[in-house]
């Protein structure tokens, strides 16, 4: 005799509109403004950069810590930075 196996019940599916995508990236304002700023920051760095004379000051060392600024602390942080608010994920399921 064979034993009947009980089937395992399909998970409830929501329609594509309403189920988030995991590969959205939730930029807030703060975000935009702090990649604003970097890319002010790389386009100030590189007109630095490209002064004349080629051993004044402000190509030898203030384009590039401006350059290095932006690169390493600014525009990473515009990346990475969250609010401390809940994530749009969970306002969204909430509603």
């Amino acid at each position: 005799m064979a034993k009947k196996v009980q089937g395992r019940t399909a998970p409830k599916q929501l329609p594509l509109w309403k189920n988030p995508s995991p590969f959205k990236i939730y930029f807030d304002s703060t975000n935009y403004i702090l990649l604003a700023v970097g890319m002010f920051a790389l386009v100030i760095g590189f007109v630095l950069l490209s002064q004349k004379p080629w051993d004044s000051p402000s190509a030898l060392v203030t384009a590039p810590l401006v350059l290095i600024a932006a690169y390493i602390v600014i525009l990473p942080a515009a990346i990475l930075f969250r609010s401390k608010g809940k994530s749009p994920v969970e306002t969204k399921e909430q509603q």
